[in-house]
């Protein structure tokens, strides 16, 4: 008998989806960041998302917090398939010692960030658990085909939606035993309080046609990198680390590996898209001229499935490793 904890979450996840995979009901592949309902015009875009507050309340994250993250989990990986979030549901399963208040205030947490992404929360399930775990469907609309994880080609550009770091390096510090207020306040809220990108959506649309792939990235860069490649049939090359120089600052302030907070933090929510070499300039101009971040991080190249970081003349293949659940 094989135990998950030897095994780790993504082989468990491997071996789950091959049994699924010839499905065929959905328009984007099973393994992807949603499925996808071809009704008429409209494609009905469905995920669902789950948490574990053990793993992720940090100091002085509420249950309110916790409402707010899950839908804009739920939330990221619709506006990775360029759809407009319609209606979340939530589920709760808690030990009977939590106060109705805490319930409450989870829920006031997903009712708010659903209507952020203008939606609504329209119900949900309970149960009881000794942990506290928490789950979100989102069902959103598209009227374009939603651009799948296995679009990518040999030469097409990799580009993300905003710099990486910020929850990477409030979690790193965490673990390190530092304390949360020693970080400035922005690193703070952008992890209890993130924000899906589902602003861009609109965007997105209208240039879906020079986009060949897109995924949310909250599994952190490299894993999302390495869906993206696998998935494709390709490998990818990353020529620069999206990050800013405050997170740099603080990484060194603290002694972090910036390559590590900013490749392998998780929890971002920003989307990485893979677009043709020919359309890219026009894109990056699309982005500027609304005033919205695009940065220019690699390319894909031929390969199975890698991903590397080139740094001058040196080019090394990045390993898989950060959060994994079951492996502790």
């Amino acid at each position: 008998m094989r135990y998950l904890r030897e095994l780790g979450e993504y082989y468990v996840v491997k071996q789950i989806l091959d049994l699924i995979r010839n499905s065929k009901v959905s328009h984007l592949p099973p393994g992807d960041d949603a499925v996808a309902l071809r009704l008429g015009n409209q494609f009905v875009v469905v995920n669902i998302d789950t948490l574990v507050a053990r793993y992720c309340m940090l100091p002085g994250m509420t249950f309110y917090d916790l409402g707010w993250r899950i839908v804009t989990a739920s939330a990221s990986d619709l506006a990775s398939k360029l759809a407009q979030p319609k209606i979340f549901l939530v589920s709760i399963s808690i030990p009977g010692t939590t106060s109705l208040e805490e319930v409450l205030d989870f829920t006031k947490g997903a009712i708010d960030a659903s209507r952020y992404y203008g939606a609504e929360l329209c119900g949900g399930d309970t149960n009881e658990s000794n942990d506290v775990v928490v789950s979100a469907v989102g069902i959103g609309l598209t009227d374009i085909e939603p651009p799948p994880r296995s679009g990518l080609r040999p030469g097409d550009v990799i580009a993300v939606t905003g710099t990486f770091g910020y929850t990477g390096l409030v979690f790193k510090a965490y673990y390190s035993g530092v304390k949360l207020d020693r970080l400035p306040r922005k690193f703070i809220e952008r992890t209890y309080r993130p924000r899906a990108r589902v602003d861009i959506v609109p965007l997105l649309r209208e240039i879906r046609s020079y986009l060949t792939a897109s995924s949310d990235s909250s599994d952190g860069l490299v894993r999302t990198l390495h869906n993206l490649a696998e998935a494709s049939g390709v490998s990818i090359v990353l020529d620069r680390l999206p990050t800013d120089t405050e997170v740099a600052e603080i990484c060194a302030q603290f002694g972090f590996s910036l390559e590590e907070v900013v490749l392998y933090g998780g929890e971002e929510f920003e989307l990485v898209l893979g677009i043709r070499s020919s359309n890219v300039d026009e894109v990056v101009k699309r982005f500027h001229s609304m005033g919205t971040e695009l940065l220019v991080v690699g390319k894909a190249i031929e390969g199975k499935g890698a991903v590397y970081l080139k740094s001058g003349s040196e080019v090394k293949k990045l390993p898989l490793s950060g959060w994994e659940y079951f492996r502790k």
